[in-house]
Order: C-alpha cells, then structure tokens, then sequence
C-alpha cells in the first residue's frame, strides 16, 4: 500500500534570489488591502497587488508551439508584508523592492503562489 497524507512531508519552494535577480527587485505599486490571519490574529499585515515591469528570466520554448515563452513583464502578483502595519505609505505608480521572504510563511499550491515578506521599500514617483 502506498503512503497516504504525503503532502504533510512536502514542499515546493520559491526562488526569490532569482526572481529579484529577473526582475531587478523593481515592482509598480498597484494596491493594497489589510490582512489578518484567520488561525493567528497576532500576524497581521498588508497584501499589496504589484506589476512587473523588468524580467529579464529566460522560460524556453513551449513544446507544442515552439515559440519562445512570454516573461511576466506587465503581470500583476500579490504579496503580503507581514510587519503589523494594514497600511504602506505608497501611491499607485510608485516602485517597490521587497524584502527579506518569509520561507516558512510562502506556500505554492500548484501554480498559486502565496508569498509573504518582512517589509517592502517604497521608492517614491518623481512627480511630472
């Protein structure tokens, strides 16, 4: 008989090195919204929605087509900065670098991914 309830024993990890490394950990502030954990009341923090405007990754061919893969460069993604805080000072438009991941707080569930950082820096947008 195989073994059951193998998830408990697994984890898929996410490469931020390499994805500040693609993206020059530059990102555009998009949103925010509050976050609270539902089990812990204590972690609480800002889920930001940012854009990606630098990726220099390469992702190969696609097998069925054999074109090259698109980058993530105009995507959006979400993030939750787990500081304590339900707000960031930063308005739509300016960059964002992350920090320091939060390895035993980031999850990917097939291709979802949940990611939490410690803190964010807001790079203000020069005002034209």
């Amino acid at each position: 008989m195989a073994l059951q309830n193998v998830w408990i024993y697994t984890r898929t990890t996410f490469n931020d090195n390499l994805f500040k490394e693609n993206t020059n950990n530059q990102f555009i502030f998009v949103s925010q919204r509050p976050y609270a954990n539902k089990k812990d009341a204590s972690e609480t923090g800002t889920t930001l929605t940012l854009q990606v405007v630098i990726d220099k990754g390469k992702y190969g061919v696609d097998k069925k087509t054999n074109l090259e893969r698109d980058n993530n460069v105009y995507n959006t993604f979400d993030v939750t900065i787990l500081n304590n805080r339900q707000h960031i000072e930063a308005k739509k438009g300016d960059t964002i670098r992350l920090g320091d991941l939060i390895e035993e707080k980031t999850y990917i569930f097939d291709f979802n991914l949940i990611l939490r950082y410690k803190s964010v820096q807001v790079i203000p947008r020069a005002n034209k």
